[in-house]
Formats: structure tokens, sequence, C-alpha cells
């Protein structure tokens, strides 16, 4: 019995100094991240970062965060953003958005109100942590425009998957349920019996960019799309 106990005892010290070290790890790719974002010109703010989770994940939690283009152009806010991955998988994380986002154009602000909008990625455990596969989802959704005009959805989907070629991926979008502006359909639906609502609009296709998506990219640009379905839903 007491040797059961000091095994145990010494798993459980092994299985501590895994998760201190992992914690040390993800601190230090997020200070990795936000210091290459910097160095290429972008603007981040927040008020603090943390990660927690002992002992089955690794929490990381910003909260007041700005983020602005190098430029100044464009200015994203939230009040926090929450990353989660499991000890024994961290090169998978899911990430969780809060319901309230902000985004600052040259001569229009935007606000996303959003239910369940979370994110998710995997990376392949290399050195460089490149991308295979990333989703974002939300539930019902709203964009309004600070300028008058908002728009509405029942369901947003967007997902990328790494191909066997360096820096090609296939790309799908699909939005559900959609509700423009007015201002927008009110010209297009008058003399008709086309509904308000937009069954849906997707896109499916492979993108291929200048560089690989990976812990190194900061500001990868897309050089050539090929589309296989482009296509609205209405009526």
């Amino acid at each position: 019995m007491r040797l059961l106990t000091i095994i145990v005892l010494a798993l459980a010290a092994l299985y501590s100094a895994y998760w201190v070290t992992g914690r040390y790890a993800v601190t230090r790719g997020t200070d990795t991240v936000l210091t290459d974002l910097r160095d290429a010109g972008w603007t981040v703010e927040t008020t603090d970062i943390s990660t927690r989770g002992y002992p089955s994940r690794f929490d990381t939690t910003a909260t007041d965060i700005a983020l602005t283009t190098p430029d100044g152009a464009v200015t994203w806010t939230a009040p926090f953003v929450q990353v989660f991955a499991l000890s024994y998988a961290p090169t998978r994380i899911i990430a969780a958005f809060p319901p309230e986002q902000t985004l600052a154009l040259p001569g229009l602000t935007l606000r996303l109100s959003a239910d369940g909008l979370r994110a998710s990625a995997a990376t392949r455990p290399t050195p460089d942590l490149p991308l295979s596969e990333a989703i974002v989802e939300s539930g019902p959704l709203t964009l309004a425009a600070d300028i008058g005009g908002t728009l509405t959805a029942t369901r947003a989907l967007m997902a990328l998957r790494a191909t066997d070629a360096p820096a090609r991926y296939d790309v799908f979008a699909e939005l559900t349920g959609i509700v423009p502006p007015a201002l927008v359909t009110a010209p297009l639906t008058a003399g008709t019996d086309l509904p308000d609502t937009l069954d849906a609009l997707r896109l499916d296709g492979t993108v291929t960019l200048d560089a690989p998506l990976d812990r190194h990219a900061t500001a990868a640009r897309p050089t050539a799309l090929t589309l296989r379905d482009a296509s609205l839903r209405w009526g």
C-alpha cells in the first residue's frame, strides 16, 4: 500500500511538472505571437493575459483587446477572448468570443452581436506549427452599422483546411437565414414575390496564399482563388 501511494504521488508530481511546463510553453507562445504582430506593424493592446486550467486544460484569457492593422485603418475590439486547449492535445485549440464585438473601419463602425461565436483550429506537431484546419461558427448574429442598417443571419459557418500543396487551402463559407438591410433589398423585391429573407449564401473553393499559415504568419495574402461553388438561394 505504501509503495502504491509513493507511485501515485510520483506520477502526480510528474504530471504537475508537465502541466507547469506546458503552461510556460503556452505563455511563451502567446508572447511570441504578440511580438511578431507588433514587429509586423500591428498595434496590440490588452489589459491582461492569463493561463489557468490545471490539471486537464490550458485556458488562456485575454481581456480588453484592441487590435489595429499596420496602416491604422481597421481596429477590432472585444472585452475578452478565451482560448482552450486540452493538456494532452495542445495542438488543437478552441476560441470563444464575447457576445459583442466592434470593428472600426474608415468612416464606418460595425458592431457584431453573435450567439455562440467560436472558432477551433488544429496545427501539425512541428516547430513551425503549420495550420491543418480551422473552423469558425456562430448561431444567430446581428451586424449593425453606426450609419444605419442592420444585417441578421440565423447561422454562419466558415472552414479552412490545408491541402497537400504548400500555402494552398480548401475554403468553405455559408451564411443562412440572411436578412439584409431594407435599403439593399427593397429595390430588388419591389414588384416581385421574393421574401425579405435570403435562404443561404455559399462559397466553396481553394485559395492559394503567398505564405503558409503557421506561427510565423502575420499578413499572408491570397494570390489565387479557384471556385467550385458560389451560390445564393433566395426564394
